[in-house]
C-alpha cells in the first residue's frame, strides 16, 4: 500500500500536508479524528487518527482488545513511516496518551522506524491507578462526569439516541488498559507530557512517574485548564508542539534536556499554528 492510500484510507480520513514532520494524534476515549482536524503548525504535519467505531468509523464495532490495536496502529504508523522517509512523532490525549506510549514500545520492539517523541496528553503514567474509575460507572454517572469534565456538552448529553451509538465505544476504550500493567521497558524516545493545571484526572504533578517510562528525558509542560484543556485552547500547545520538535531536529542528536535548555525551554521556532474544533 502506497503513502497516498494510507492517507485516503479510514484510518487517516484528514490526510495531511506532505511536509514536515509528521504527528499522528490518538484520540481520548470515545473521541474521534476530527477533534484535531483543524490543528495546522508551519513544519509539521497533523495526521489525525481514526480508530474503528469512532467518528467517520462508527459503523465498525470497536477494537477492545490492546494488543489488536497496536498491531494495527503499528502497521499504519510504521508503513507511513517507512513510505514517505520523514520523521514522525506520537500524540495522544488522555486514553490516546497511553496508546501513544504503548503503541510506541510496540514499534520499537518491532523494529520498524520509531518516532522522534512521545507526547503524552492528559494521561497519568501506567502504574498510577486513576482518581476516578470511569470504567465502573454506571452509564448516567458516567454521561454526568464526561459533561463535567467537558468531554460531551450537556445537549450532547441528553441525547438518548447519540448516547446509545456512543457508549459502547466509550466503555470498549476504557476497558483497554484494565487489565494492562506496564511490562518495565522504558522507550527509546523522549517522552513529552502536556497536563491541564486544573486537570482533576490528571494533574500536573502526576507526570513525573512517565520518567520512569523512558531512557532519553522526560519533559513537562502545564497549560491553563482542565482536562480537555488542548481542545479549549489549542494554540499553546501547537506551538509546544513544533518548538519541541524543532530543538529535536537540530544536530547533533543529544539528550533531550541538552537541546532544550537547562530550564526546559524549548528553542523558538516559527509560531504560525492554528487549531479549531
Amino acid at each position: 500500500m502506497t503513502v497516498r492510500d494510507l492517507v485516503s484510507t479510514r484510518w487517516l480520513p484528514y490526510g495531511g500536508t506532505g511536509r514536515g514532520v509528521s504527528v499522528f494524534c490518538l484520540p481520548h476515549a470515545g473521541g474521534a479524528a476530527r477533534s484535531y482536524a483543524g490543528w495546522a503548525c508551519q513544519g509539521v504535519e497533523f495526521l489525525p487518527v481514526e480508530l474503528p467505531g469512532h467518528g467517520t468509523r462508527m459503523a465498525e464495532a470497536p477494537v477492545a482488545d490492546l494488543d489488536v490495536l497496536t498491531a494495527q496502529l503499528a502497521e499504519v504508523v510504521g508503513g507511513h513511516a517507512a513510505g514517505t522517509g520523514r520523521p514522525y512523532a506520537l500524540f495522544g490525549h488522555s486514553m490516546g496518551g497511553r496508546l501513544a506510549h504503548h503503541l510506541a514500545g510496540r514499534l520499537a520492539a518491532s523494529g520498524r522506524p520509531g518516532p522522534v517523541c512521545v507526547f503524552v496528553s492528559g494521561s497519568l503514567p501506567p502504574q498510577q491507578p486513576p482518581p476516578v474509575d470511569l470504567h465502573g460507572l454506571d452509564d448516567d454517572l458516567l454521561v454526568a462526569t464526561l459533561v463535567r469534565l467537558g468531554g460531551l456538552t450537556a445537549e450532547m448529553a441528553a441525547e438518548a439516541e447519540l448516547m446509545r451509538l456512543v457508549l459502547p465505544t466509550l466503555r470498549a476504550d476504557l476497558g483497554l488498559f484494565g487489565a494492562a500493567r506496564p511490562d518495565g521497558i522504558a522507550l527509546p524516545v523522549p517522552i513529552i507530557t502536556l497536563a491541564g493545571a486544573a486537570d482533576p484526572l490528571a494533574q500536573p504533578r502526576d507526570q513525573e512517574g512517565w520518567r520512569a517510562h523512558t531512557s532519553r528525558g522526560l519533559l513537562r509542560r502545564v497549560f491553563d485548564g482542565g482536562h480537555f484543556f488542548l481542545h479549549d485552547d489549542p494554540g499553546p500547545v501547537l506551538r509546544e508542539i513544533a518548538r519541541t520538535l524543532a530543538a529535536l531536529g537540530d544536530p547533533p542528536p543529544g539528550p533531550l534536556q541538552g537541546r532544550l535548555g537547562r530550564s526546559g525551554a524549548p528553542v523558538d521556532a516559527p509560531d504560525r499554528c492554528h487549531g479549531a474544533l
